[in-house]
């Protein structure tokens, strides 16, 4: 379906209207102020603040502001109450422009959190219908990761391995990473090699807090969210007047700790800061990296990279009602290598910049308007030693958005409603053409309801349509059924599909050196998948928390490559596979005490291609995670220990008589990898990281892990101003 000038202006005539019509909203008296932690000074979202003996009340949003609309002056005591830390009582007046600076302490307890990638709305962890795993900040700060892909194998039934493009490459219960949808602050990452985003060019220093949706969830996301959908929720601006803060790391492995020796190792710096106004909140965030010869390098053929993010976001509140938020990120990655017989350059960019507008109609109605833009360039240059260029290849994408939604909320129910209008565009060396546009539209609802108090039922169905398929629905049904205050049983059921992307469709590409071609196929119908899960969670309060769900997931239209009849080195790409997946993942976390957190988890997979009845590649049936973290009560120390295992398995080896992948006769044994990593306070601002990953140095030339035992160490430092 095209979309042409005539459509896109009145697009636009509608924002614009809805925009001017929403600012003529107004309120009456309101009780303002902000929620922070009382330790680290941070704002904490989702605070419940309630007005005692009046129905009136609110949450905080990311900034840890609130606004409580209430309809005559007086003294009113406020109840302020989160899931992980301790209940406080306040007693304010109205009218007064004086706003509330509201500060809480943390009592370390880790399982309430509020999420919102499962249903687009928030809603705490243990209430929320569809299974959600959650990395938080305390997870994301003991990890010692430095970008996302170390973070996340870090995961049962998660495997990360890098990839020879550069990169890493995300594998969830045995399903490649071209079915995961990875989202950064709810939005699509704009920009893939081979139709996988590289996650290493999110720098952990600026993540929040992560979540992970297993499952068809295209009915909310649309094309590629198949088989989960992973939301990187990103840092929001210091609660106080003023922020910086900044930090150097070194990581080095193979035996080698030398931060004198710039020719080894990685070193990292990363600077952010915020400045928080009464209307205006602004933040800045840059992450660099300079890798030279270590583990990693070897492993891709590379001899130095050089990464650099930077990362900006601004929120102006200029009504009680209205807020603007505009984000604008780059990243760059430089890799190079060199050999006696050859020299490449990998140069990859991409930007990115977002609008949203959020109006608060009243306390039912909020609708959002939201705008991006994305652009990703990759150029490979590959030369003789004598400068002489022997190849050079470019791949390019960009993508631009226009999103509005509207969600109406009561005390029983929640109605999500939303239109995307999307229009993207691809150019490779190695497609016909040179480029390929589309355009792309759909719509979108959810009802979430609470016919009783411990039923709560989700339905949603979404309709995409663009100019290259027929359109596509994608519907879905979840549940929650609670027992009691302790126990939860989730069901849900949906389908996803793929679009085929533009290389599948159009690659025209001859490799000479190897000696075939591969043309894509325009014909290919999108990937579809028909999923189900069902679990049971038992949940005792500030204590422990023990979840067991099943997953079973059936693909159809799969795309695979093939031989074309008839010829010799000729490779296209059809419609034909039929596959299931099966995984169960049990999960806990343990609160043994205001200083000691332990979680655990542990997968089986079965993947099966119902073609062949043989198990599928890139498949680790079990999987299994521990963590163990202690806290000393001054908060000056603490200390993590991570361990990850692997179990036996069957692999994947390549055939030279048959010339195909096949699964090898003997099993691969288990193994384990064990991390280490501590947090010290120097002094005031001052903090020192440092840890071991994988002491005990497990490595496999063959299958992987490829990078054995490495050590790091990062200084950090911060500093707050006023909270004027």
């Amino acid at each position: 379906m095209n979309i042409g000038p005539k459509y896109n202006r009145n697009i636009i005539f509608s924002a614009i209207m809805m925009t001017i019509l929403s600012i003529l909203w107004s309120a009456p008296y309101a009780i303002k102020g902000q929620v922070i932690d009382a330790l680290s000074q941070n704002p904490i979202e989702s605070v419940n603040i309630s007005v005692k003996d009046s129905q009136a009340g609110a949450a905080t949003d990311e900034f840890g502001l609130f606004n409580i609309d209430m309809e005559d002056a007086g003294n009113y005591v406020l109840e302020i109450s989160h899931i992980g830390y301790e209940n406080k009582v306040l007693q304010t007046e109205i009218p007064g422009n004086k706003k509330l600076v509201i500060q809480i302490k943390e009592t370390f307890f880790e399982m309430g959190d509020v999420v919102i990638t499962a249903t687009r709305t928030p809603k705490i962890l243990q209430n929320v219908p569809v299974a959600t795993e959650v990395i938080t900040q305390n997870d994301v700060l003991g990890s010692g990761a430095r970008d996302m892909g170390e973070l996340l194998s870090l995961r049962s039934g998660v495997s990360v391995s890098s990839s020879v493009a550069g990169g890493s490459i995300i594998n969830i219960m045995g399903m490649d990473s071209k079915y995961i949808l990875i989202l950064v602050d709810g939005q699509p990452l704009v920009g893939k090699f081979n139709s996988r985003a590289s996650l290493d060019q999110i720098p952990i220093s600026t993540v929040k807090k992560v979540e992970i949706i297993k499952g068809p969830n295209s009915s909310l996301y649309g094309s590629e969210a198949m088989g989960g959908v992973i939301n990187i929720i990103t840092q929001t601006p210091q609660a106080v007047g003023f922020s910086l803060s900044t930090s150097l790391r070194y990581s080095s492995g193979d035996g080698y700790f030398r931060p004198q020796d710039f020719a080894f190792g990685n070193r990292s710096a990363m600077l952010q800061m915020s400045k928080n106004w009464k209307k205006l909140q602004l933040s800045f965030a840059a992450d660099g990296d300079l890798i030279n010869f270590n583990q990693t390098n070897q492993y891709i053929d590379l001899d130095d990279a050089e990464k650099l993010s930077l990362n900006s976001k601004i929120k102006f509140k200029y009504s009680e009602s209205h807020s603007i938020d505009a984000a604008i990120s780059n990243f760059t990655n430089n890799e190079f290598s060199h050999s006696s017989t050859e020299s490449t350059k990998t140069i990859i960019e991409r930007n990115a910049i977002s609008f949203t507008h959020t109006w608060l109609v009243n306390n039912n109605w909020e609708i959002k308007q939201f705008a991006r833009t994305g652009d990703y360039q990759r150029s490979y240059i590959e030369s003789y030693p004598w400068g002489d260029i022997k190849q050079r290849n470019h791949t390019g994408e960009n993508e631009s958005e226009y999103e509005v939604s509207a969600v109406y909320t009561t005390t029983k129910s929640t109605l999500n409603i939303g239109s995307e209008f999307t229009s993207s565009s691809y150019e490779s060396d190695r497609i016909s053409f040179g480029k390929q546009n589309l355009n792309a539209q759909s719509i979108y609802g959810q009802f979430d309801y609470n016919p009783f108090n411990s039923i709560n039922m989700v339905y949603g169905i979404r309709l995409d349509d663009n100019t290259e398929i027929d359109p596509v629905i994608s519907p879905r049904v979840a549940i929650m059924v609670s027992k009691g205050a302790r126990w939860k049983f989730r069901g849900m059921w949906g389908k996803g599909f793929r679009m085929p992307s533009f290389m599948e469709r159009y690659i025209e590409w001859n490799h000479y050196a190897v000696g075939y071609k591969v043309i894509g196929n325009p014909d290919l119908k999108p990937e579809t998948s028909n999923g189900y899960s069902a679990g049971v969670e038992y949940y005792h309060s500030k204590v422990y928390r023990v979840s067991c769900m099943v997953y079973k997931t059936y693909f159809k239209n799969m795309i695979d490559d093939f031989t074309l009849p008839d010829t010799v080195g000729l490779l296209s790409y059809r419609n034909i596979s039929k596959v299931e997946f099966t995984s169960v993942e049990l999960q806990g976390s343990w609160n043994i005490s205001p200083q000691w957190v332990a979680g655990w988890g542990f997968n089986y997979v079965n993947n099966i291609d119902l073609k062949t009845n043989d198990q599928l590649p890139n498949t680790n049936p079990f999987s299994g995670n521990f963590k163990l973290k202690h806290k000393h009560g001054s908060r000056a120390f603490s200390y993590t220990f991570l361990v990850k295992w692997i179990g036996p398995y069957r692999p994947t080896e390549f055939d030279p008589e048959t010339e195909v992948y096949i699964l090898s006769d003997k099993f691969r044994k288990s193994q384990y990898l064990l991390d280490y990593t501590v947090t010290l306070n120097l002094f005031t601002n001052f903090d020192l990281d440092a840890g071991i990953k994988n002491i005990n140095d497990v490595t496999d030339e063959k299958y992987g892990p490829f990078i054995g035992r490495t050590y790091f160490a990062q200084i950090n430092y911060k500093i707050t101003g006023d909270k004027k």
